[in-house]
């Protein structure tokens, strides 16, 4: 809900955008709605599975099943906005810096961590 709220009033050029730990998606749908490009992941294939059934119909969405610390290398200096909602406080607390460090990773020169 805060972000369905808060995204209107943010008013985001079209931006490339990296959800982590998308689960069935919501998220990333409201940023696809919105017309940016979306990069939506989670480890879990019954997530993506879920998620694929959902919005699957966003052609500005990509679904990858995969470890988020397993990206592909080309995902480096790709994304404006990495959107964190829960990836954080669900991992590990001894991978959190290395989590810190992916999204410096990840993120453009000047992008933001959301």
């Amino acid at each position: 809900p805060a972000l369905v709220d808060m995204l209107p009033r943010l008013k985001l050029s079209r931006s490339r955008i990296l959800v982590l730990g998308c689960g069935e998606g919501h998220d990333a749908a409201h940023f696809a709605k919105d017309g940016h490009i979306v990069t939506a992941v989670d480890f879990s294939s019954e997530a993506i599975t879920r998620a694929k059934k959902l919005y699957g119909h966003f052609d500005n969405i990509q679904w990858l099943e995969s470890d988020l610390f397993k990206l592909p290398q080309n995902f480096e200096n790709s994304f404006d906005i990495i959107f964190e909602h829960t990836c954080f406080c669900a991992i590990n607390p001894t991978r959190r810096s290395d989590l810190t460090k992916l999204w410096k990773k990840l993120l453009v020169k000047g992008g933001h961590l959301m």
